[in-house]
């Protein structure tokens, strides 16, 4: 069974939004979120931030991290366009808050078919409650609905990305194998949260640290211990 990722950004303290509304609006991290979800191939824009895979030494990991930021360097994130001769793009899930969070001037997503979970629903249904012709968008009753559509569907990569119940229903499911992480050196108010994880994932990549305005953060990429052994 194909798996799938997970894609947040977070803060110290896990923080994910407050009042329906992001924490943090980097340019840098919403530049990959774009180009992870849209492109064919995930390593490309792993290299485009320099998330170095080779480094599997704990220590070192662990010495780069929000508890000792060492050895910062300031990278530019870049944007990969995504292949407009692609046949099946990649897949999202996203719960219905989340969703309706999002501004409509960047709704449906470019280039990605969206699933939006609801329990209101009882089968795939687009915006307007009409049967969905699977054009860009449709609505799904659960977590397990909408996987099973995105890879009937033909969907080469699937990515939850939130709210805090989804993730939490994502990280429960054996297939989730990979969280793309960015971690914010900061801390806000929140109300909304990242579930631990740290129990059934391991470190295996992280970037130099990146400078944009005030915030530091870098991005990571743990996975899933048992595809570790």
């Amino acid at each position: 069974m194909r798996g799938f990722s997970l894609v947040a950004a977070l803060d110290r303290n896990r923080g994910l939004g407050l009042n329906e509304k992001l924490l943090y609006r980097i340019p840098g991290d919403m530049a990959f979120f774009v180009s992870l979800t849209t492109s064919p191939d995930p390593h490309l824009v792993e290299q485009s931030v320099q998330l170095d895979r080779g480094w599997r030494d704990k220590r070192e990991l662990e010495a780069k991290s929000l508890l000792h930021p060492l050895n910062e360097r300031p990278i530019q994130a870049k944007a990969i366009q995504a292949d407009s001769k692609i046949e099946a793009y990649n897949g999202v899930i996203l719960g219905r808050k989340t969703w309706d969070s999002i501004p409509a001037k960047f709704k449906p997503f470019k280039n990605r078919f969206s699933v939006i979970l609801s329990a209101s629903v009882s089968e795939p249904r687009n915006n307007d409650n009409s049967p969905t012709d699977l054009a860009d968008f449709c609505y799904c009753p659960d977590f397990s609905s909408a996987l099973q559509l995105l890879r009937a569907r033909g969907a080469p990569h699937i990515y939850v990305i939130g709210g805090e119940s989804i993730y939490r229903l994502a990280l429960q499911d054996k297939s989730c194998e990979r969280l793309y992480l960015t971690e914010i050196d900061a801390e806000k108010k929140a109300d909304t949260f990242f579930p631990k994880w740290e129990d059934k994932f391991s470190l295996q990549a992280a970037s130099p640290w990146i400078r944009e305005g005030e915030l530091r953060y870098r991005f990571t990429l743990w996975l899933r211990n048992d595809l570790l052994h």
